[in-house]
């Protein structure tokens, strides 16, 4: 199944000079680490220059998209511009899921084929440079379920899933 995790601020931020623009928060570290860890994980090329996460994220297949068809990412796999068929396909092949982790790029170009979206949802804004359109990409999913932070009241676990699925 293809599906996404990515967190955001009250406003759609995602990130800030190439990092996370929040603290660093052990337990959305290991929300992430829970549903990722044995499966696939598609990013872009700025969230895997990020100075945030080890590279190649441990324990997870890792596939990086890139325009460049000269761009390396040791420990990764380089897909370029037909990505979306290829994951497509993967998703046909494989036993586990395959998790789009961002940039906003990707998130939107594949969320017709995403079936579940695991959302980590900061209460406040926070400074970035880097968002998603908050009016438009959330408006034909609906909540299905809301974790509440045990640890940091600034935060909750969401996992979304489009209007039309069953």
């Amino acid at each position: 199944m293809i599906k996404a995790i990515f967190a955001i601020d009250a406003f759609g931020g995602m990130g800030f000079n190439n990092k996370l623009p929040w603290p660093k928060c052990p337990e959305d570290f290991k929300w992430f680490q829970k549903n990722t860890t044995d499966h696939t994980v598609v990013m872009g090329r700025k969230t895997w220059e990020s100075s945030d996460f080890p590279k190649p994220l441990p324990n997870r297949r890792n596939i990086v998209v890139s325009s460049n068809p000269n761009y390396r990412a040791q420990g990764a796999e380089v897909w370029g511009t037909n990505w979306i068929e290829r994951m497509r396909k993967l998703d046909d092949q494989i036993k586990g899921d395959i998790f789009v982790i961002g940039g906003p790029r990707l998130l939107q170009e594949s969320k017709l084929w995403i079936k579940e979206f695991y959302v980590t949802r900061w209460k406040g804004a926070y400074q970035t440079d880097v968002k998603i359109d908050m009016r438009t990409f959330f408006t034909d999913l609906r909540c299905r379920t809301v974790h509440p932070s045990r640890e940091n009241n600034q935060l909750t676990f969401e996992i979304h899933i489009p209007w039309l699925s069953i």
